[in-house]
């Protein structure tokens, strides 16, 4: 069992979304954050979260609670075959920002009647 550099939840100061990329990522993809950037960029259901994912400046893309990607993200559009969900357009981080937090383990603990798709760190639309 390897032994991975955790990360705490409260100690992310970055403005960030962790996406769960649990139903789409297959084990062929570690380490190839090209293909990662292609399942973790679209179809997100945010339309309950009001403004927070126009605060957002990178995706975690998360899979077992390891990091498996980190991207910068550009802008927010609705998703090409799912009108109803949002995906993003971006690019893989600078190297000082997936440093921080590549193949890391972060735990998360996604609360009941939360969304356990995805969840947003320090993009509180009022603060």
């Amino acid at each position: 069992m390897e032994n991975l550099e955790e990360i705490r939840l409260e100690d992310i100061e970055d403005k960030v979304i962790l996406l769960n990329i649990s139903q789409t990522y297959r084990p062929h993809m570690e380490g190839d954050e090209n293909s990662i950037y292609d399942i973790a960029k679209q179809a997100w259901s945010l339309s309950k979260t009001g403004e927070s994912k126009d605060l957002v400046d990178y995706a975690l893309a998360i899979y077992q609670n390891r990091v498996k990607g980190v991207f910068s993200i550009d802008r927010w559009k609705k998703a090409e075959y799912e009108p109803t969900k949002w995906e993003f357009e971006g690019k893989i981080a600078p190297d000082e920002i997936r440093n921080r937090y590549l193949n890391k383990k972060i735990v998360v603990a996604w609360g009941q009647g939360q969304n356990n798709s995805f969840r947003y760190l320090n993009c509180n639309p009022s603060s």
